[in-house]
């Protein structure tokens, strides 16, 4: 089992604002353990599988070393798009992402054999829950306790507010690492 604290040390610390992390992880927890998600900011340009700015490379940076401290630790790395684009893109844009996440954690002293990745494209939409630290950035009107699924036929409603509608969609174009084993 890996020590919260640790982990809390070398990902939590370089959040952003826009980070959708559960509200109630609380520092007091012990353990990480196998099946376990974690959702990082891992940011990407839409449509592309370029990382897009220094908060993401700053995560980058945390989860290496965090895999580094822990040599046994088993990761997936998940990542997912946007519903834009067809299915087949998405699948092959997330794959890229993927690879591209787990080369790079490789050519800076990760075991390739504890790295697997997995290609979600847009299958697995995001479910914003009222626990989530992002469910307060939702419009008032919105703010009901109630869980959202970021669907193509939820998302399209707020297409007239594109601040809005980009910000919804960037929650899906995420990097999920699950923990395999410790």
């Amino acid at each position: 089992m890996i020590n919260v604290r640790s982990i809390l040390f070398f990902l939590l610390l370089n959040s952003s604002q826009s980070f959708c992390q559960t509200k109630n992880f609380k520092l007091s927890d012990s353990t990480f353990y196998p099946g376990q998600e974690i959702d990082l900011d891992i940011r990407f340009q839409a449509n592309a599988r370029l990382l897009i700015d220094s908060v993401t490379f700053k995560m980058m940076d945390s989860l290496k070393n965090f895999v580094l401290c822990h040599p046994n630790l088993v990761l997936e790395i998940q990542c997912n798009t946007d519903y834009r684009g067809d299915s087949l893109f998405n699948m092959k844009l997330s794959e890229q992402r993927a690879i591209g996440i787990k080369n790079w954690l490789e050519h800076n002293g990760a075991k390739a054999e504890n790295l697997k990745t997995n290609s979600q494209g847009e299958r697995k939409p995001i479910i914003l829950t009222p626990d989530m630290s992002c469910y307060s950035n939702l419009p008032n009107e919105l703010k009901t306790s109630e869980n959202y699924i970021l669907t193509e036929a939820f998302l399209q409603q707020f297409k007239a507010d594109k601040k809005l509608f980009e910000w919804l969609n960037h929650l899906n174009r995420r990097t999920v690492f699950r923990i395999i084993s410790t």
